[in-house]
């Protein structure tokens, strides 16, 4: 019972044997059969003779669940003509299609319903008017074709798709159930994640309802974009972008500078974003030039990547992050904003080599916490200390007294802390 077949590097084999009444064939490999134009046509099938159209129904590759074409120069034609009913691999799950450079289209029998995954690479010629219905996973490579300038929605809506990986930018409006996306290698992209990519809105139309983008997407993974330079969403109207993402994955394992000309990042509203890792094996530059970060809203975020907290960094704002870790600021920073629980931060500065002589302004808003964060008298060079609306606030540190640089001092919206503060005053 021949359950997996692989034919390649067949220069001179011009016509395939009848290989669909292979009844318990379930892979077929294809590669790099140079001579063939045409295949899996009725001959290949092996089911119909001379198109007599008084053979009964029948089933072609009645088992097989995975097909892989690859390297097929000189393959143009992939269409299956006949007068009778015919079904065509029924439980074919996998179709990837890898350098077939002339193929133009895909017969409408192998798009059916069974089909779960689906990659294609490097056949710039192929026309695919609809999607599967059910498919789950799409992996665009190269140019593939029509996919890779237009997704072809039946109906205005794919609900299935769960992960896409691809190297073009369409519209994504209709994608909602979409958990993972793939980005890799947009040379030409500096921005992404603009408003005709998310298709929600068009010329800023303010009338449009609220929307969210992205409902149901958990991990995006973005590399090698080395002319990205922004990443802002700007709209008049309401909008929510990916509120379930889990993991966000930025990298270039390949390039010496990432983002090399970015200057400010803000990431707010990840509700789910629990990781932000950067792992590579080669020297890598990220963000040289990043001068401001912003993050807010994000409960579950741990970390941040070492890379992010360069020596360019000048301003941080850090909001309602309150399982934050930040195991150092960086060197030159000078301005920092610390809003509701900032995690770490809001309990402890950490300040390398004992002294921070850079950070001038230093901001606590909405503080859960009945003290201010340790670490203060590091800072010898602050010059702007401003604590607000901490309504949890029961003392101030005795750490203030070293701020010998510090020239504005702005508390107010502490309730419990004023009268204490004005007991002290009173006193003295």
């Amino acid at each position: 019972m021949l359950s997996k077949l692989e034919i390649w590097s067949c220069k001179n084999l011009k016509v395939l044997p009848a290989l669909g009444r292979l009844e318990f064939l379930e892979d077929l490999y294809l590669s790099g059969l140079y001579s063939v134009s045409a295949i899996m046509g009725l001959e290949v099938l092996g089911v119909l003779k001379n198109g007599d159209s008084s053979a009964a129904p029948v089933i072609a590759f009645p088992n097989l669940k995975k097909l892989t074409i690859w390297n097929m120069k000189h393959w143009e034609e992939w269409v299956i003509k006949t007068t009778v009913n015919i079904t065509l691999m029924p439980l074919l799950q996998t179709l990837s299609i890898w350098n077939c450079p002339m193929l133009k289209s895909l017969p409408c029998q192998i798009l059916s319903s069974s089909l779960r995954e689906m990659i294609i690479d490097s056949c710039p010629y192929l026309e695919v008017s609809y999607l599967p219905p059910f498919l789950e996973k799409l992996e665009l490579e190269n140019d593939a074709g029509s996919l890779s300038i237009s997704l072809p929605i039946q109906n205005g809506l794919h609900t299935n798709l769960k992960s896409l990986a691809i190297r073009i930018l369409p519209h994504f409006r209709n994608w909602r159930f979409l958990e993972d996306l793939n980005l890799s290698g947009l040379d030409s992209v500096s921005a992404i994640m603009g408003l005709e990519v998310l298709g929600v809105l068009k010329n800023g139309d303010s009338s449009a309802a609220p929307v969210i983008a992205f409902p149901n997407l958990k991990k995006l993974y973005i590399w090698n974009m080395i002319h990205w330079e922004e990443w802002v969403i700007k709209t008049i109207v309401n909008i929510t972008l990916m509120p379930r993402l889990q993991t966000l994955d930025i990298c270039s394992a390949a390039l010496v500078i990432a983002f090399p000309n970015l200057k400010k990042l803000t990431i707010g509203d990840m509700k789910h974003w629990e990781e932000w890792v950067i792992k590579t094996t080669v020297n890598i530059t990220l963000m040289p030039l990043l001068q401001e970060l912003f993050i807010y809203d994000c409960p579950m975020l741990k970390s941040l990547p070492c890379q992010i907290l360069s020596s360019s960094l000048r301003e941080m704002i850090i909001d309602s992050c309150p399982y934050l870790e930040v195991s150092y600021l960086p060197p030159f920073l000078e301005k920092l904003e610390l809003e509701n629980d900032a995690g770490s931060l809001s309990i402890s500065l950490p300040i390398q080599n004992g002294l921070h002589t850079n950070l001038k302004s230093l901001t606590i808003r909405y503080s859960p916490h009945s003290t201010l964060p340790q670490g203060l008298s590091q800072l010898k060079a602050l010059q702007t200390l401003q604590v607000s609306d901490c309504e949890s606030l029961t003392c101030m540190s005795n750490e203030l007294q070293h701020l010998t640089s510090l020239q504005k001092l702005k508390i107010y919206g502490c309730p419990i802390l004023g009268p204490h503060c004005h007991h002290i005053a009173i006193k003295k």
